[in-house]
């Protein structure tokens, strides 16, 4: 019984904590994704954020797709950030961390890096 309503009383200030969070967290997807302005290693930064606070709504209010997507597209970016920044061994690390969630596998085919890769250039720039 204790032990019960403590996991209750957790997940039920995990709600409204996550929910309170839920603007914040829509608010830095905007910024991020409508400002070409910002300088490169800002916007690094602001995806740091960004992901901390996407991963705090997972563990709140679970993992749904939408969430996933999310730090997928996060990935991509940040892959084509570094890339432009010649750091080239960053942003394969990033395109692969993106291939693992988007398959929701541990180790990624190649053609699924690849798959990826051609997205993220096509959709983010090169």
């Amino acid at each position: 019984m204790k032990r019960t309503l403590l996991l209750t009383t957790g997940a039920a200030a995990c709600l409204v904590l996550g929910a309170g969070d839920y603007p914040y967290v829509m608010a830095l997807h905007r910024i991020i994704a409508d400002n070409a302005d910002i300088p490169p290693l800002a916007t690094l930064e602001l995806l740091d954020l960004y992901q901390a606070k996407v991963r705090q709504q997972i563990n709140c209010l679970g993992s749904p797709r939408f969430w996933r997507q999310e730090l997928v597209q996060a990935e991509l970016r940040r892959y084509i950030l570094l890339s432009r920044l010649s750091c080239s061994d960053a942003a394969e690390e990033a395109l692969r961390h993106a291939a693992m969630l988007q398959e929701r596998s541990s180790s990624p085919t190649e053609t699924q890096v690849e798959l990826l890769r051609k997205a993220a250039e096509r959709v983010y720039g090169k």
